[in-house]
């Protein structure tokens, strides 16, 4: 791990790679939303909003999460991929928050269709909402961090 914290190239990477992450976990919230699709074929007060966050996830992974230009095997001008990768990531900051909130907002219904919803389900779902947030937060938080970092270590 020290020796990720000392190269910029091999931090750089690990960004990268943490962004690929990012993109293919996006494809597994999609594929979420459409088996509750699936299951609550029929329900349409279900669909409608699970359509609707699909199409969001779809539309913010091929927008913001693709790392278009940046090519981590050649490692040519690493430099200039790194000016594309954080001015990709910086955009993002913007839409991230609401997107995979807005997302959070349409499952939920599907997934408490049927259950007794009590006071105790809302205030249980609120809790694990606001958690899922403030901790998005604070790893993007600390991507603009180690981003400051390493355009640091890059200009020496």
């Amino acid at each position: 791990m020290k020796n990720i914290r000392n190269n910029p190239v091999e931090k750089f990477k690990y960004l990268v790679k943490g962004s690929a992450m990012a993109r293919n976990l996006s494809f597994i919230y999609v594929l979420v939303s459409i088996v509750l699709i699936y299951k609550m074929w029929g329900q349409l007060e279900y669909i409608i909003p699970l359509i609707f966050g699909v199409v969001l996830i779809v539309w913010y992974t091929l927008t913001h999460l693709m790392l278009r230009g940046i090519d981590l095997k050649t490692n040519n001008d690493i430099k200039h991929q790194f000016r594309i990768y954080k001015g990709q990531t910086l955009k993002r900051e913007k839409y991230e928050f609401t997107v995979y909130f807005v997302w959070l907002v349409t499952i939920v219904p599907a997934f408490l269709n049927g259950n007794d919803i009590s006071t105790f389900t809302v205030i249980k779902w609120m809790i694990a909402i606001y958690i899922i947030v403030v901790i998005g937060g604070k790893m993007f938080k600390k991507v603009k961090d180690n981003l400051n970092e390493l355009e640091q270590q890059l200009l020496e």
